[in-house]
């Protein structure tokens, strides 16, 4: 174990003046930084344009979707148009029945009924009732007349 830890600090000494010192020999000419300068401007630009492609692409779904939603939204617009209509007409029609039958009720109760004497009589029903109480007279006339006739 001594041998190895003396061993692995012997060769970081020899490694670390290679990645702290540059050699004389091995600095980049500046044609050499160019050409890196401009193939990294190359590879930034391309990340552009896949990140420009990406934000369209993102962007077109986007549309999409919000058409998408418009026009289910207009569906159930719609929807919930025709229902509240149909429920509207038929609350509606039920009041218009109901005060329809009021009045029929309410004009015939009062046309039908006229107080004589504090009395209710109905016109209709004194007119059939004077009408029956004259064949109820002819009856008894005419049994009147057979009774007394032969005898």
């Amino acid at each position: 174990m001594r041998h190895f830890s003396w061993a692995v600090i012997l060769m970081m000494t020899l490694l670390v003046p290679r990645f702290i010192f540059s050699q004389a020999g091995q600095q980049p000419s500046t044609a050499e930084r160019f050409i890196r300068l401009e193939e990294g401007q190359k590879a930034i630009e391309k990340r552009l344009e896949d990140t420009n492609k990406r934000i369209d692409d993102l962007r077109s779904d986007m549309n999409n979707l919000r058409s998408d939603l418009s026009s289910r939204i207009d569906n159930l617009r719609d929807d919930l148009r025709f229902w509240l209509g149909l429920i509207v007409t038929i609350i509606l029609t039920g009041f218009g029945g109901l005060f329809g039958l009021w009045i029929y009720f309410f004009k015939n109760f009062r046309h039908s009924v006229s107080e004589t004497d504090g009395k209710a009589t109905t016109d209709h029903r004194s007119a059939e009732l004077e009408e029956m109480q004259r064949r109820v007279v002819a009856i008894e006339t005419q049994l009147k007349q057979m009774q007394s006739g032969p005898a």
